[in-house]
């Protein structure tokens, strides 16, 4: 019999999902189960991870130290045009 591939949620490859006891099917890939009666496999939700919380905070830090600097460069330049402005 022919069974169609279905997307596995474990190692995120399209796969045929092998039938074990109890009425569960596994990945033969990364041995994700789930329940045969289910539609669908279920979704796996990821979590962060440490080291992409600590670069999500650190790339907010950048933009908004940029922003700094861009404010910065303006009121200097906008400084200098209003005293060269007064001096003619």
């Amino acid at each position: 019999m022919y069974q169609g591939k279905a997307f596995c949620p474990g190692c995120k490859n399209d796969v045929v999902f092998e039938s074990i006891d109890n009425g569960f099917r596994r990945c033969p890939v990364c041995g994700f189960q789930f329940e045969l009666g289910r539609a669908s496999p279920p979704e796996v939700h990821r979590t962060k991870s440490a080291v992409e919380d600590f670069f999500t905070v650190l790339l907010k830090v950048i933009l908004v130290m940029a922003a700094i600097v861009v404010v910065g460069v303006a009121v200097l330049f906008a400084g200098c045009a209003l005293m060269m402005g007064g001096m003619h």
